[in-house]
């Protein structure tokens, strides 16, 4: 197993970075408002759409991996200093530079009823990861979205999963993966029961605008069960064994069911978490490794909404031309994140619980020179 975390030798930057340009080409829809037009959701009849497919990899890769950063450091202090390492700092990046760059430039208000709005220092709240703010001042608002930033939903959601794995892992329960397991499928059975259930009973009687939001909010509360899902693969890796002819068998079974609604929802939890880590742990010629050096994933996700609706301020573009445009800013943003913010934040992850360690030793009368 060792060896197959390895960041050279797996694809797991790679699948982020796949993840994060899926919800840049839906949110090039979404923010025009024209969601309806992106190409899964039209072909699953808004079932899933390519940023759900995104936000479902980040989940899934996360579930993962955040259970097995868990089951290697089984130590509270440095599993939540990791987590507020590789979030916190690149977020307050992005609020800096939405409240005093994007605001101040698009803003409707003049500068000083912007700066002394209770909502423009409101929206430094999206750094506790917790309470995302979606507005600042006199921004955006005649663009068909007014929010800010909508890509922050699923951090709350996100950081709650890491809390959850967190008192799992210190209540022994990880432990026992057995039960973990049987846990995570008897939720999913409810999740798809009730879904199931609702598509023949009352989705029939409603009109097709709720059908579609109904649909979407499904959407949402699925990703913690993906996460999950995700966490006892992890739990049970030495059990699975990843097959390219089997990720193949599996995506076909999925594309098959796009137009059943029911098979498409169970077909979804089976296929898709083996597709994205067969690939993930997949030996590529000249793709393994593909993302170790810079990741931009989490970048170019958080910053890329802003962007979106900054330039759609300004100019009147068509989907493809708002999407090149979001990719030539975006990328460079999110690779001065990784290299200016990201990756020293994460650099000091080690550093201060060692100090802290001596600390608590000498504190403790156990230190020794």
């Amino acid at each position: 197993m060792t060896d197959m975390i390895n960041r050279n030798r797996n694809n797991f930057d790679l699948l982020r970075l796949a993840g994060a340009m899926l919800v840049i080409f839906f949110t090039t829809y979404g923010v025009m408002g024209a969601y309806k037009l992106d190409p899964l959701f039209r072909l699953t009849n808004g079932v899933i759409t390519t940023g759900g497919m995104g936000v479902l990899m980040f989940f899934i890769i996360s579930g993962y991996l955040i259970t097995m950063s868990w089951d290697k450091r089984r130590n509270i202090i440095r599993f939540l200093w990791a987590r507020f390492l590789r979030l916190v700092p690149a977020l307050a990046g992005v609020a800096l530079l939405t409240i005093f760059i994007i605001g101040p430039l698009t803003t409707h208000q003049n500068l000083w009823d912007y700066f002394t709005s209770r909502t423009t220092w409101g929206y430094l709240s999206i750094i506790t990861v917790f309470f995302p703010s979606y507005h600042l001042p006199g921004v955006f608002i005649h663009n068909p979205s007014n929010m800010v930033n909508a890509a922050l939903w699923s951090l709350p959601i996100e950081s709650t999963m890491y809390l959850i794995v967190l008192v799992l892992g210190v209540l022994g329960i990880l432990n026992k993966k057995y039960l973990v397991t049987l846990l995570t499928l008897s939720i999913l059975g409810a999740y798809l029961y009730i879904n199931v259930h609702t598509a023949h009973i009352i989705l029939p009687v409603m009109s097709h605008d709720i059908i579609n939001q109904l649909k979407q909010y499904s959407q949402m509360v699925s990703y913690p069960l993906y996460f999950m899902v995700g966490s006892i693969y992890y739990l049970n890796h030495d059990k699975i064994k990843y097959d390219m002819r089997l990720v193949l068998l599996a995506s076909i079974a999925w594309v098959l069911s796009f137009w059943y609604y029911e098979l498409l929802l169970l077909t979804t939890f089976i296929c898709i978490p083996y597709i994205v880590l067969g690939i993930a742990f997949t030996s590529i010629p000249y793709i393994n490794g593909i993302g170790t050096k810079a990741d931009i994933s989490y970048g170019l996700y958080i910053f890329h909404y802003p962007v979106q609706q900054t330039v759609l301020n300004f100019f009147s573009l068509d989907t493809l031309t708002l999407l090149i445009a979001t990719l030539l800013i975006t990328v460079p943003l999110a690779w001065l994140s990784w290299h200016l913010i990201e990756n020293r934040a994460l650099n000091i992850k080690n550093i201060d619980i060692k100090k802290l360690s001596l600390k608590q030793k000498f504190n403790s009368g156990k230190f020794q020179n």
